[in-house]
């Protein structure tokens, strides 16, 4: 998964802490995307999380709490499975 975006709009997202919920298949390939292009971004996952590690590798040096990084973040990205969204939402998004 390749992700091109306009030099213009990367320059506004590069003002921004982006938060990743989820470091599956999809919110790896963004994070990573992201990060190489000057992102600042930040990695939330449940504390028992096997993909802490993997993350960790990646040389991501934000990785926390699902509502740690919601209440850091300007932009949050949903990339964990759909079934989930709404628990993980009222849990850890809404009240942060």
């Amino acid at each position: 998964m390749r992700i091109y975006i306009h030099k213009m709009k990367l320059k506004l997202l590069k003002k921004r802490t982006i938060a990743i919920l989820g470091y599956g298949s999809q919110g790896r390939a963004l994070g990573l995307n992201l990060k190489d292009s000057g992102c600042n971004v930040i990695i939330g996952l449940p504390p028992k999380s096997k993909s802490r590690k993997i993350a960790r590798n990646d040389k991501f040096k934000n990785i926390t709490t699902v509502s740690k990084v919601v209440s850091r973040a300007d932009i949050i990205c949903f990339a964990f499975p759909d079934h989930l969204h709404g628990r993980v939402y009222d849990k850890d998004v809404a009240p942060n």
